[in-house]
């Protein structure tokens, strides 16, 4: 290789590596039906923090100007306003939820807070029958499948119901891609790629719903099952089509989908010893708070039928032994029901001997739940996930450290390795991207692992309420 190859090749890395380590945002905004207003090139004090599996939030200043006066204040007030960041090879979306004048070092700016579009699934409710009216819902939808066509399923079917013209029954094959052409307003502004549908892995998962929040059945999924939940926004004109043969489309749409991570394949590793470049590391283990599951709480309807059926034939015959025909249990037929098969119990033996006597015994699914249903088993798996034992922690790099940089070598939810003083190699996942343009700094600080333990007892308490409303809902509804 000659000496001017290779200084050609060592400056276009050099600048490769400033262009991922330190690059400054692109942002351009949007009006609510998804068309570009403008970029805005004379913004100040950029944050975001992009989160996995929760809807993060950015903060920025615009300048006061007739432009972005009349983009914040000439349209309607409640309108949506979307922001589209872009850095390279990373791309996020965000909804404003809150803007207003200010004056800093006296100049006057429109302070403009936002959150991630992750934020939509948080206001999707599961309607049991999505192609039915509010007046003729079933108990409950059920999902049974791999994770991902569980999720997408569920999703798509939420979505036509609050996106399609009309409330009517479809009589087509929502999965028939010929569909989607011939109505592609039915999938607009939000669709799912329809890509990886029928993944090769054999994992199976069970949901359950009624009226709960997308958001809580997928968190619920994708926690247990590696799976990342992503809203990319296809640019019309822009960007490659991103999937041609499938559909094509004609106008900026945002994409939904669910991203399977192996934990078993992870995409860098950092190093986090006596020269580690990590500016803040905490590993803590988690003693796990039960290692027996029980739930339920009713019997199968099958079971207190014959329950009640075999009472009423007994107090017949003792009614007819005693001359008294037509014999029933009358009010006592509800003392008889919910007494067997009503709940399940299930204990990790292993786990339990590991612990010894001293451990925390059981734990109980939140809710009044039937035996040998399906939406139990999921029900129990989910608070068995909650109350393991893990080992939580919390790496805090700077981006481009051991050469790997967000956009070109790491995607939220990557797994990571990391290597402790002892030598010890953990694996964990990005759980967490922030970026800052400001004065003071460029860049990116990433965050591996979730570090639960070291979140505010408030933060936690809100989680547990967040899921204790649902539960709630659920209750209230009969479910």
């Amino acid at each position: 290789m000659s000496r001017k190859l290779y200084a050609q090749m060592s400056q276009a890395e050099e600048g490769e590596r400033h262009a991922y380590a330190h690059p400054r945002a692109r942002i351009r905004f949007l009006t609510k039906h998804i068309d570009m207003w403008g970029p805005c090139g004379d913004h100040q004090g950029l944050t975001f923090k992009h989160k996995k599996l929760a809807p993060g939030s950015l903060s920025i200043l615009v300048p006061e100007n007739e432009h972005w006066v009349e983009y914040f204040y000439g349209q309607p007030r409640y309108a949506t306003r979307p922001i589209v960041v872009d850095l390279p090879g990373y791309r996020t979306v965000w909804l404003t939820v809150k803007f207003g004048r200010v004056r800093r070092r006296g100049k006057r700016w429109i302070q403009v807070e936002a959150v991630h579009a992750l934020k939509l699934l948080d206001h999707i409710r599961m309607w049991p029958a999505w192609e039915a009216p509010a007046w003729l819902q079933p108990e409950s939808t059920t999902g049974i499948g791999h994770p991902i066509t569980v999720l997408k399923g569920e999703l798509g079917g939420q979505l036509f119901r609050l996106q399609a013209p009309g409330r009517w029954i479809p009589r087509f094959n929502l999965f028939n891609m010929a569909t989607w052409q011939r109505n592609r307003e039915w999938f607009w502004p939000l669709m799912i790629n329809p890509r990886n549908r029928n993944p090769k892995s054999s994992k199976w998962v069970i949901t359950d719903a009624r009226m709960d929040k997308f958001s809580d059945v997928m968190v619920e999924v994708c926690k247990t099952e590696n799976i990342v939940p992503t809203i990319d926004l296809y640019i019309h004109g822009e960007d490659e089509q991103p999937f041609p043969e499938l559909i094509e489309l004609d106008r900026n749409t945002l994409i939904i989908d669910f991203i399977e991570k192996d934990p078993d394949k992870p995409v860098a590793r950092y190093a986090a010893g006596k020269w580690s470049p990590a500016s803040e590391v905490e590993q803590l283990v988690h003693i796990p708070m039960a290692t027996r599951i029980t739930g339920g709480g009713k019997s199968p309807n099958w079971l207190n039928d014959l329950v009640v059926n075999t009472g009423n034939f007994i107090a017949g015959a003792i009614g007819v032994a005693f001359g008294v025909a037509g014999l029933s249990l009358g009010v006592l037929t509800d003392q008889l029901k919910n007494k067997f098969l009503a709940f399940e119990t299930w204990e990790d033996r292993k786990l339990a001997e590991e612990a010894g006597p001293l451990r925390f015994h059981e734990a109980f699914v939140s809710g009044a739940s039937t035996a040998l249903s399906l939406d139990l088993a999921a029900a129990m798996k989910s608070t068995a996930f909650d109350h393991r034992g893990y080992t939580s922690q919390k790496i805090v790099v700077a981006n481009g450290t051991d050469g790997n940089y967000v956009g070109r070598d790491l995607e939220m939810g990557d797994q990571v390795e990391y290597e402790l003083p002892d030598g010890t190699i953990e694996v964990d996942s990005l759980e967490e991207i922030n970026y800052e343009e400001s004065p003071k700094r460029i860049g990116f600080e990433l965050q591996i692992g979730s570090g639960d333990a070291e979140r505010e007892p408030g933060s936690l308490a809100l989680a547990k309420l967040r899921k204790f409303t649902s539960t709630l809902t659920r209750a209230v509804l009969g479910g």
